[in-house]
């Protein structure tokens, strides 16, 4: 096992994005005069950090609210050192990237120095912001201070993302890093408001997080829920033992969507979960009886945005020994249509 740290150094002086406070770091003594400490001040966007929702959309949800597993987990670095100006649609497009991924990119930004702020970075353009927002991607990180252009009025780039309650981590350090798979952990510091510097490392050739070969079989029940449909969305899973005791229960707003959207999502974060647990015969159940025929086959699906989310919950599907995709009634759905709608009502407050 390898473990890369992908950080940049915080240090007195260090590189910050024009306008924002200097980093002051001063070794001192303690009253006592018998320990050093070191008094500083910076911003929380300095060096590695991550920006929270908060950072730049009015409402959004402050570091405080999200889930500690959205830093820790698979994901893929892409190579994307071919890019001139900015990160594009298509330059996305041809990584293939998928819903629920954790993608970093690696641009030009990573062969120059890191001690110097660069004027003309690689930024990731509004469209492929938006791209990435659509597709309901976990996680963003870049390899500059900023994901959006330098001086740019239009701020998509933060927007579109953290808009869907997706974090963006900037200032990474992936100079040694090649294009491929890894286990990221990048925990931001406990601050509770619109963003916070983090320890940032890959680890390379390790094994999934949770992996529980003693959970062989389950039942996944999940639900997706829009208000307004579109409008504001929620979705949630609970992974239970064949007994129905629960084992894991997870959810998180996407921001606005459709019911059916919100459905398929909430399906591919639980079926993505029981993967990585390690669970090989999987009993799935929805209330969205729409879902369920569509996967089942037995409806065709008519609306193109739900394609995406169709063709990758088959190939899910298909990293199962046994799967079986059932429709319940709401009653019998109640954890996972309960955590939605705890979200989405602390969402409204």
């Amino acid at each position: 096992m390898e473990i890369i740290d992908i950080s940049l150094p915080l240090f007195d002086g260090m590189s910050v994005y024009p306008g924002t406070s200097e980093t002051k770091i001063e070794s001192v003594k303690s009253g006592s005069g018998t320990s050093v400490l070191s008094e500083i001040h910076m911003t929380s966007h300095a060096g590695t950090h991550v920006d929270a929702p908060a950072h730049a959309v009015e409402g959004g949800e402050p570091l405080s609210k999200l889930p500690l597993d959205t830093f820790y987990g698979p994901a893929r670095v892409l190579d994307l050192t071919g890019c001139e100006e900015s990160v594009q649609v298509a330059d996305l497009e041809a990584k293939g990237v998928m819903h629920g991924e954790r993608i970093l990119m690696k641009t030009k930004n990573s062969t120059r120095p890191s001690d110097e702020f660069q004027d003309d970075f690689i930024y990731l353009s509004p469209d492929g912001a938006e791209y990435l927002a659509q597709l309901g991607v976990k996680l963003v990180g870049i390899d500059a201070l900023s994901i959006k252009q330098r001086g740019a009025k239009d701020n998509t780039s933060h927007t579109a993302l953290l808009g869907r309650g997706i974090p963006i981590i900037e200032g990474l350090n992936l100079q040694a890093v090649e294009e491929g798979e890894y286990i990221l952990i990048a925990l931001p510091i406990a601050l509770q408001g619109d963003g916070a510097p983090a320890r940032a490392v890959l680890i390379k050739d390790g094994a999934k997080p949770g992996k529980n070969s003693s959970l062989e079989e389950a039942k996944l029940y999940t639900d997706g829920g829009s208000r307004g449909n579109p409008g504001p969305s929620a979705i949630a899973f609970v992974i239970c033992k064949m007994d129905n005791s629960v084992v894991e229960k997870s959810g998180s707003y996407i921001g606005e969507t459709t019911n059916n959207q919100a459905e398929y999502q909430a399906l591919l974060a639980g079926l993505e979960r029981a993967e990585s647990m390690g669970i090989r015969k999987l009993f799935v159940n929805m209330d969205s009886e729409l879902v369920v025929k569509q996967i089942n086959g037995q409806y065709k699906i008519k609306k193109a945005e739900l394609l995406p989310h169709y063709d990758k919950v088959k190939q899910l599907a298909g990293q199962f020994e046994q799967i079986v995709f059932s429709h319940v009634p709401r009653a019998l759905n109640a954890e996972a249509d309960k955590e939605v709608n705890r979200i989405l009502d602390e969402r409204a407050k």
